[in-house]
């Protein structure tokens, strides 16, 4: 096979994933723009790109059903202590009447927080709690809200954990799915390039030479990039800051 219908190489899961990302579509592009369509190993290709794309932005790692349960224990403990507030202000005592009002002026500050997104509810209720257990503990235990103060602030303290828990979880899934998914792109490449050389040698594709000469040029580009991140991974510098390997590319423009 002649240097001129060989496409340049690169690793191409070394790039990061946005990049894969980006590859992917000036592969496709370069192809639409020159030869097409050409055959099963493109469409396998764009399959494995699609793919690629979908679970990158994947919006359905979402949050496990699980935090739904945290979530509604949360909602009846602050419900809970929003009606023993109520109570306590009506008690027969006036000790506790008045200890339960100090209570309620520090209650009332926070709007009903139960029906907003997780963020806010959480963060809402985050500080809540702070200020309620800023009155002096004898004062909630007058007012008779002591353990439901501590109830509510047992069940935020889970549902914050859950979620961290569940974020975590969706992250390492999402990569693995990820990893998965950059494999099967860099495979069926693999295969689409060698189809397109062996067309190309045979004649069989029109334009096949021209795309497998905007490819190289893009790929040598790439790789001179990924070994000025080796090179500069070797003397320590920070390369998480070092740009795209497609910031200054014209080949596939």
């Amino acid at each position: 096979m002649s240097k001129e219908c060989s496409i340049v190489r690169i690793h191409v899961l070394s790039l990061r994933k946005e990049e894969i990302q980006t590859f992917n579509s000036r592969v496709l592009g370069i192809l639409n723009e020159t030869c097409g369509a050409c055959g099963k190993p493109y469409a396998d290709f764009k399959a494995a790109a699609e793919l690629y794309e979908r679970i990158l932005h994947d919006k359905g790692f979402s949050e496990s059903l699980s935090l739904e349960e945290y979530d509604r224990r949360a909602d009846e403990a602050w419900r809970g202590l929003d009606m023993q507030i109520a109570a306590s202000v009506r008690h027969p005592r006036e000790e506790v009447r008045k200890a339960a009002e100090q209570v309620k002026a520090v209650w009332d500050k926070t709007p009903n927080p139960t029906q907003l997104n997780y963020d806010q509810e959480y963060g809402a209720l985050t500080i809540l709690l702070s200020q309620l257990n800023a009155i002096e503990r004898s004062v909630l235990i007058i007012a008779r809200v002591d353990e439901y103060v501590d109830f509510l602030g047992v069940c935020v303290n889970e549902f914050i954990l859950a979620s961290k828990r569940a974020m975590d979880v969706r992250a390492n899934q999402q990569a693995g799915a990820l990893k998965d998914a950059a494999q099967n792109c860099y495979k069926t490449w693999q295969n689409l390039a060698k189809y397109i050389e062996a067309m190309a040698n045979a004649e069989a594709l029109p334009r096949a030479d021209e795309a497998i000469s905007k490819l190289s040029m893009m790929n040598t580009q790439i790789k001179r990039k990924l070994d000025i991140r080796k090179n500069d991974r070797e003397l320590g510098k920070d390369i998480e800051n070092d740009g795209d390997v497609f910031e200054t590319d014209e080949a596939a423009k």
